[in-house]
């Protein structure tokens, strides 16, 4: 018998993965509270890549507060959050000591 696995571009509880294409924010806030087993996520360094928004160490920290709150608010409890920020504008102790400061969250280096 053959698995069948529903992957949608946009979150519904009935999926079994959601790939989402976008600000990652924008999908954060449409996931009810408190549904989400695990999180995975490896969000931008900021570093000058081709494909990134340079921004300022203001402004990217401003946004990696907002994705880290809405990461907690979606998270189950007992659930976890796999973090792994670096390079030059957020260095790793910052958000590991943040996140872990939660109660909830896993943040690796």
């Amino acid at each position: 018998m053959a698995l069948k696995i529903r992957i949608r571009e946009r979150f519904n509880k009935k999926n079994d993965v959601t790939l989402f294409h976008g600000n990652c924010v924008e999908l954060l806030r449409v996931i009810p509270s408190e549904t989400v087993q695990l999180i995975v996520t490896s969000p931008p360094y900021n570093v000058g890549k081709e494909y990134e928004k340079n921004a300022t160490i203001e402004e990217y920290l401003k946004l990696q507060r907002e994705v880290i709150h809405e990461c907690i608010r979606i998270t189950k409890p007992g659930g976890s959050i796999a973090m792994r920020p670096y390079g030059r504008m957020a260095p790793a102790r910052y958000f590991g000591a943040w996140a872990l400061s939660a109660g909830q969250c896993v943040a690796t280096a």
